[in-house]
């Protein structure tokens, strides 16, 4: 008979040792790694808080009329954002500590800028074994402004002064002006300089561009009216980009028009040959008018180039003293040709087609001081000096 004798089997005690060393370090690494993800997404919530509040805070350095002021809306604006985008103990954090919002000069010229820093303490299941405590996060934010100097260049021709439909109330060019102050309140009083012009067939420098501007320009868009006028688009821009030019500020401050108006160019001002009419053999300077049609060739005679400040009175469409022609003849009887360049010696010609040039003719007077806003629009922006960028605002 053969007895053998029989070995406990060691393999399965080593290997239930192994699965549960494995399992431990299995688990505490999915612990720990639940720990990594939760602590990073409190930290980017975090961020994304604290970068809306300095965003929101630089925004609203334009409330203060001071410096002192500025600070304090500042740090007042940042903490409202926070505590509405990363309250206290939200996420389960512990000891959230927040920096003054710091508004100062920007390294660059012409620039403030804002900065905010927020830390808090994350808890934490697996990783405070080896820690020792709850992990802390922090975000630190800038924000930079620039400072401005703005025109706005505001359209008062006669089709704002309409209300809607058949029935009588306020006209757009009330919403315009409503629109307009709100936007001006926005700036910075002290460092921003904001200008005004308006236009119509004439056109005004209503405002120039300086600080402390608030006052003045709310009153002055307040007391304007539209009055029964065509759309000078090529000379209300130029008067914008001209104030900027007088002020020649180098600061490092942004050259900025905000342009608005509710239609096409239908007037052209420039220095008209006249050829009949007690004005025969002269160089007169003034505004023709094309009708507003697109196809109309109806156009009127040369009116004054401008007036002001406004209110706009009713005489603002004269025509041109000793000339005798108006609105029921046509431009075509007293003069030869269109101008090749406007008033402000702009060329007048491309970029769009205007293959009948020189003839006048409402439509063509149409296209003409189109161009010569299009060539306006890019003197403006092509300045070497005073580059200016340019915001259209189409009703």
């Amino acid at each position: 008979m053969n007895l053998r004798r029989h070995h406990p089997d060691t393999r399965c005690g080593t290997i239930i040792l192994m699965l549960a060393i494995g399992m431990t370090f299995f688990i505490a690494s999915m612990t720990i790694a639940i720990d990594i993800l939760y602590v990073y997404f409190v930290n980017t919530t975090l961020v994304t808080a604290v970068d809306a509040s300095v965003l929101a805070a630089v925004r609203s350095i334009g409330r203060g009329s001071t410096q002192a002021e500025q600070q304090a809306e500042v740090q007042r604006v940042a903490m409202l954002l926070l505590n509405a985008n990363f309250p206290e103990g939200h996420l389960l954090t512990n000891t959230r500590t927040a920096s003054t919002a710091i508004l100062r000069d920007g390294e660059r010229p012409g620039t403030r800028e804002v900065e905010f820093s927020v830390s808090v303490d994350v808890p934490t299941i697996f990783y405070r074994w080896f820690s020792g405590g709850d992990v802390g996060v922090g975000a630190r934010s800038r924000a930079i402004r620039r400072d401005v100097n703005l025109m706005l260049v505001l359209d008062r021709s006669g089709s704002l002064d309409r209300a809607a439909g058949a029935n009588p109330g306020p006209t757009a060019f009330n919403d315009v002006q409503f629109a307009a102050t709100e936007f001006v309140d926005k700036f910075d009083n002290i460092r921003d300089q904001l200008g005004v012009v308006s236009f119509g067939t004439t056109t005004n420098l209503d405002f120039a561009p300086a600080a402390n501007f608030k006052g003045p320009i709310t009153a002055q868009i307040n007391a304007m009216v539209a009055d029964n006028s065509g759309t000078n688009l090529a000379d209300g821009l130029w008067q914008g980009y001209n104030a900027l030019n007088v002020l020649g500020d180098t600061s490092g401050a942004l050259n900025v028009i905000v342009f608005f108006t509710d239609g096409a160019a239908t007037v052209l001002s420039g220095d008209y040959a006249v050829t009949g009419g007690a004005c025969t053999g002269q160089q007169r300077q003034g505004t023709g008018w094309g009708f507003s049609s697109t196809t109309s060739t109806a156009s009127r005679g040369l009116n004054v180039l401008s007036v002001g400040p406004p209110p706009v009175p009713a005489a603002s469409e004269t025509y041109l003293p000793g000339c005798g022609f108006g609105s029921g003849i046509s431009l075509t009887n007293f003069v030869s040709a269109l101008p090749v360049v406007d008033v402000r010696g702009t060329s007048v010609i491309g970029p769009r087609d205007n293959f009948d040039f020189p003839t006048v003719r409402g439509d063509v007077i149409r296209i003409t001081a189109a161009n010569a806003a299009i060539n306006t629009a890019t003197l403006a922006r092509g300045d070497p000096d005073t580059p200016v960028q340019i915001f259209s605002i189409g009703l």
